[in-house]
């Protein structure tokens, strides 16, 4: 695929799109993470994201417009089943206006020092279940659709931690794009 092929004629309902930003609060989420990437959000429909931001302060569908032109990497699960698209967007729309997780991300990035695991499973303890940042909600949704054994302890992740996990299943997930 060319990079100047619009996102809206790649993606599908359900698939991951992550993304570096340039931003100094990406720039900074990617180093403490030792990530590629900073923020993830799920496709609702070829020209909806479903996301959670701090700039936003709750989840909502955005503009996948929005994202043209940046540095992005589009996984799509291989597991979802016919009526896996269905469940996604009725699952994006019963979570739109969940409140973002700011306390979540701040313990994340006092324990960044820590293993993965170690620090996913400290966060799930420490986490303030009503609210959400990208990461969680996207793998959420994907869990509570497919109930995919990958994703389910989605608390404590980081966009990169999400990344990784679609990477190493190579056989689950599947690259659609990247433009990192």
């Amino acid at each position: 695929m060319s990079a100047s092929k619009s996102l809206h004629q790649i993606v599908q309902t359900g698939d991951l799109i992550f993304k570096a930003s340039d931003s100094i609060i990406g720039k900074i989420i990617r180093k403490i993470t030792f990530s590629k990437v900073n923020h993830v959000g799920i496709v609702f429909s070829p020209t909806k994201i479903f996301e959670t931001d701090l700039k936003y302060g709750r989840a909502i569908m955005n503009d996948i417009f929005q994202w043209q032109g940046d540095r992005v990497i589009i996984i799509r699960p291989l597991f979802y089943t016919p009526e896996s698209p269905g469940m996604v967007q009725t699952l994006c729309e019963l979570y739109k206006g969940t409140p973002y997780s700011v306390w979540d991300v701040l313990c994340n990035g006092a324990l960044f020092w820590l293993k993965d695991e170690i620090r996913s499973s400290l966060l799930s303890f420490l986490s303030t279940k009503g609210f959400m940042h990208c990461d969680e909600m996207s793998a959420r949704i994907v869990y509570e659709s497919t109930g995919h054994k990958s994703l389910k302890y989605w608390e404590g992740f980081t966009p990169g931690m999400l990344l990784e996990i679609c990477l190493k299943h190579r056989m689950d997930y599947e690259i659609v794009f990247s433009s990192l």
